[in-house]
């Protein structure tokens, strides 16, 4: 009713005539005159309201749909800003209801400071859906209007044991999320490096922890000198074209570099830069550095060497 309501009076006394006082509702604004300024500024913030409500009714009928999917089921699914479609006989076993709950909380968490980092987050919930496929997760982000992370359900029950045993946040999956607030992809030059470095910054706002190989542990403290030590760069550009290996390490050499330019530089002119990146790019990543450069007064090739930095310059920029 709520959303009826205000699609009528948007239509009614918006989009009439810019003499909205005069033209709306049969005169009954003759005594409440607005001028085209101030019409125009509450239309906007109607604009918005009605949004909002669609939002909450879309995110309605997700919750109820998977409510209505798992009612026997003593997992909880809906959080903030996530809803789990997971079948029990993956979480049965491997996590109780308490630790899962516990590691929503911590996804909701990550969810507002990938928000806060790059200034936008979606309308609708994020769905993690267990699936068959062939890579560890995948995020899918094509359509924003439905954002959603498919978790391939052979690796869960290792994954979740962690996250039940461990307060694990799950490495891979704030990893896929970092891919989600890439949006349309206006600043990607290398997608598991923004990625794996946006993700950095839940570890080093919140204290996020995640396990690798069982036994090693990753915090604020080294998550860096993780990627660093992955790290390696030197091929030429066409030998990196045709060697996964070679790419993973660049991407994490990248990381590594920008997490050492973050340590002297601080978080907010990288913030500036993702909110202030313009569409249609082509060389995104000059244009990247060169604003992270104006932000901040520092430079990406003061982390590396002349050599590398050629090696790097010439695989991102287009030919």
């Amino acid at each position: 009713m709520l959303k009826k309501v205000l699609s009528i009076f948007i239509s009614c006394t918006f989009t009439i005539s810019p003499v909205i006082a005069h033209a709306s509702f049969g005169g009954f604004c003759n005594n409440l005159c607005l001028s085209n300024k101030q019409a125009e500024i509450v239309g906007k913030r109607l604009e918005k309201l009605t949004q909002i409500v669609n939002n909450i009714i879309i995110n309605n009928k997700l919750d109820a749909s998977i409510i209505k999917k798992y009612q026997n089921s003593k997992f909880p699914r809906i959080s903030k800003h996530f809803v789990l479609d997971i079948d029990d006989s993956l979480l049965d076993g491997n996590i109780s209801p308490e630790n899962l709950k516990r590691w929503l909380d911590h996804l909701d968490d990550a969810y507002e400071a990938y928000v806060d980092l790059v200034g936008k987050g979606y309308d609708k919930k994020v769905q993690i859906i267990g699936a068959n496929i062939t890579n560890w997760a995948e995020a899918h982000y094509y359509d924003l209007t439905n954002p959603h992370i498919k978790w391939n359900k052979a690796v869960m029950p290792e994954a979740l044991q962690l996250i039940n045993d461990k307060d694990d946040w799950s490495f891979g999956i704030l990893h896929e999320i970092g891919h989600l607030f890439d949006f349309d992809n206006r600043w990607v030059f290398d997608f598991e490096l923004f990625a794996n470095f946006k993700k950095t910054y839940i570890y080093d706002i919140l204290g996020a922890k995640t396990t690798w190989d069982r036994d090693k542990i990753h915090t604020k403290e080294n998550i860096t000198d993780f990627h660093c030590s992955k790290s390696e760069i030197g091929q030429k550009k066409s030998e990196l074209n045709n060697n996964s290996t070679a790419l993973e390490k660049l991407d994490d050499f990248m990381v590594c570099k920008l997490g050492e330019l973050k340590e002297i530089i601080g978080w907010n002119p990288i913030k500036n830069v993702f909110r202030n990146f313009p569409s249609d790019v082509l060389n995104k990543f000059d244009l990247f550095m060169n604003l992270l450069s104006n932000e901040s007064g520092h430079s990406i090739d003061e982390t590396m060497s002349e050599e590398d930095y050629k090696t790097v310059i010439d695989y991102y920029n287009p030919n």
